[in-house]
């Protein structure tokens, strides 16, 4: 259960942290939007990956289903 509840703010914290890079060269480089859309993009992308990281991670291997478990 926590790896539900951890997984959204991954995603949603890496994209706030891609934004407010962008927003800090936007302000730098008197962009309007450009640098936001770009980090805010990365972040997202960078969020996915590790949420798909974390899940893969954490799958328990196949079990064999059935039988009386005596391998045989």
């Amino acid at each position: 259960m926590s790896l539900a509840l951890e997984l959204p703010a991954v995603l949603v914290g890496s994209v706030i942290v891609g934004g407010g890079i962008g927003y800090l060269i936007d302000r730098w480089t008197h962009t309007e939007f450009l640098f936001k859309l770009i980090f805010g993009g990365l972040g997202f992308a960078a969020g996915i990956a590790d949420v798909i990281r974390r899940t893969k991670g954490n799958q328990k291997p196949n079990q064999p289903s059935g039988g009386s478990g005596d391998g045989g």
